[in-house]
């Protein structure tokens, strides 16, 4: 008989997420709201509008509450953080180690004006102590309709955040899909770009930005290079990003490019080998619902960003807010 040799793998830490996060330095723009088109909100409501989410987000999180939480939060960061409950709840089905509370701190915001709905503005504060910048898209669609999260990165360390460009009254200035796409491509066309190169693909188009120096795209390159060295040659691990979410909302930059948001997802799939066996930390083995692989383990993640395109054609892309959840886990 051919005895099964193991190879024990800590997911949980070999999986961490690029640890890029830190505080980063972004100006504070003064808004006077006396123009037409309007500002889509006021310095003074928006720290009422982030007050009343924080309070329906901490209550939906203690509960673990998908419908209070869709109250505040849409897509793409509504089905992550639905996600997040079903993996917890199977982890902690006690919930003796609830999510921390968030309370959004001082928060900067960048508003642009509009003629009419819907109408949307980026918004970055400390939302827990010692932890960086979140930096958060909220929009409406009518003057009575609630301010809902669609996406939530965290600005990382050691990364420039682009200048915004300013209208004539100070506010900054939304990009049209249109005229981003005069510059360097759709914004599907660049996180497709994005998700090919992360999966290993072929180089981008000449036209696209370039990820190749990148410092998260580098890092997470890295993080995915390290899970196949881990378990050698135990299993084959296959990698593959796709495209989930591509956010309307854009911002221009003081040198002409544009500060845009899409969410990417992972798939890590080990592929275990005649003869051997994957063995799994406890943690990772509770949400699986095994200790040991025989067969293939496949882990699903979620990448929101905030990624600046640079003006010039072919001219290195940044990103500058990444938040990265583990939000599946099957195996067998």
């Amino acid at each position: 008989m051919t005895r099964r040799r193991t190879t024990a793998i800590t997911l949980s830490v070999l999986l961490a997420t690029v640890a890029l996060a830190g505080c980063a330095e972004i100006g504070i723009e003064e808004n006077t709201f006396q123009t037409s088109p309007l500002p889509a909100i006021t310095d003074d409501r928006t720290a009422e509008v982030l007050a009343v989410a924080d309070e329906v987000v901490n209550e939906a999180n203690a509960a673990r509450d998908p419908e209070l939480l869709a109250t505040v939060v849409a897509d793409p960061l509504l089905g992550i953080d639905v996600a997040q409950y079903a993996l917890d709840a199977t982890a902690d089905p006690e919930n003796t180690d609830p999510l921390p509370a968030v309370e959004h701190t001082d928060p900067t915001v960048f508003v642009p004006r509009f003629a009419n709905y819907p109408q949307w503005f980026v918004s970055a504060s400390a939302v827990q102590p010692d932890a960086p910048l979140r930096l958060e898209v909220l929009g409406r669609g009518t003057a009575s309709a609630p301010w809902i999260t669609s996406l939530s990165t965290d600005l990382l360390a050691d990364v420039e955040f682009p200048e915004l460009a300013l209208d004539d009254q100070g506010y900054v200035i939304a990009r049209s899909p249109s005229e981003l796409a005069e510059q360097s491509g759709t914004i599907e066309e660049v996180a497709a770009a994005h998700a090919a190169g992360l999966s290993g693909g072929e180089a981008a188009a000449e036209e696209t930005p370039s990820f190749v120096d990148d410092a998260w795209t580098v890092a997470r390159q890295a993080i995915d290079a390290q899970r196949g060295a881990a378990v050698a040659d135990a299993a084959t691990v296959q990698i593959m990003y796709e495209v989930t979410a591509v956010l309307p909302q854009a911002l221009e930059t003081a040198d002409g490019g544009t500060l845009v948001f899409y969410a990417l997802a992972e798939d890590v799939v080990y592929q275990v080998q005649p003869t051997y066996f994957l063995q799994l930390d406890e943690a990772t083995a509770a949400l699986v619902g095994t200790a040991e692989i025989t067969t293939s383990l496949t882990e699903r993640w979620a990448a929101q960003l905030a990624v600046y395109l640079p003006p010039q054609s072919g001219a290195t892309a940044r990103v500058i807010g990444a938040r990265v959840d583990r939000i599946g886990l099957i195996g067998s």
